[in-house]
């Protein structure tokens, strides 16, 4: 099951202007050598959109069209309304769209401690040119992919075990980062992973980014935005991992959220 091959085109201006026809004898028939096209009932290809499935058909390639997919009146099934809603922090309209969840990954750099002067150690990662949902605070599931996290938790295999944690992406307004960040706290976690890949699943968005009077009203807001993200999480699953132990985790989260003893608590040993 599944793509055996994936060919992957740079869209410069040169293919953009590649009128249809040739399109077909160049890439279709010529470099890919294309017996059989399945295509959507919107594909269009080549110069200013010229090219439709039925061109294809007359110049000799078989072609199945999909008709088009709703999963109700307003749930358009298409990449453009996918991409929209994740701009919008809609997180969980577009996973019900993909038919899984939505993730960012990415190494662990090292930043400007910020996060562990206020008393959340994140674990930072760079957002880079690529598509993400909009700026704000979010409820995520966290896993390390590299590294074995389940050491301490009596758990038979620890690598990949998905964790709670609070993540802002963006600039943070209060201190006017020109370098858009990924950052991610970790609920009860301590140890580095500097270099290792993480995987971040957001799952509601909590708010947009905010600047502060001060920094005591900056911490007193992520206090909150701690408490809103377990109580959120503890209700949630994740698909891609069965094992969470996400009650485990989330209960742990009051020495940070002032929901018990107090303390500093634990976070990720990262900043």
């Amino acid at each position: 099951e599944g793509i055996d091959y994936l060919f992957c085109r740079k869209f410069d201006w040169e293919f953009a202007s590649l009128p249809a026809e040739e399109f077909v004898n160049i890439i279709l028939k010529k470099t890919l050598q294309a017996a059989h096209v399945v295509v959507g009932f919107d594909f269009r290809f080549g110069q200013l959109r010229k090219g439709t499935p039925q061109l294809i058909g007359k110049m000799g390639i078989p072609v199945t069209v999909i008709d088009e997919i709703r999963l109700d009146v307003d749930s358009e099934l298409s990449s453009s309304r996918i991409r929209q809603l994740l701009r919008r922090g809609e997180i969980r309209e577009a996973n019900k769209l993909l038919g899984w969840e939505w993730e960012i990954r990415g190494k662990v750099i090292h930043g400007d401690q910020r996060g562990r002067e206020l008393g959340f150690p994140t674990a930072n990662m760079k957002l880079e040119q690529t598509l993400h949902p909009a700026y704000g605070v979010y409820a995520v599931w966290a896993c390390c992919e590299d590294d074995d996290w389940g050491e301490d938790d009596g758990s038979e295999d620890g690598v990949g075990l998905w964790r709670p944690a609070a993540t802002n992406i963006g600039i943070r307004p209060m201190y006017e980062v020109r370098t858009a960040l990924v950052e991610t706290y970790i609920f009860d976690f301590d140890r580095e992973i500097y270099g290792k890949t993480l995987r971040v699943k957001p799952v509601k968005r909590l708010r947009s980014e905010a600047k502060f009077e001060n920094v005591d009203d900056l911490i007193a807001q992520m206090k909150k935005d701690c408490e809103k993200a377990a109580d959120i999480l503890s209700a949630a699953s994740v698909d891609a991992c069965a094992d969470t132990h996400a009650d485990k985790y989330t209960n742990k989260y009051d020495e940070k959220c002032g929901k018990g003893k107090s303390g500093t608590g634990t976070g990720t040993v990262c900043a």
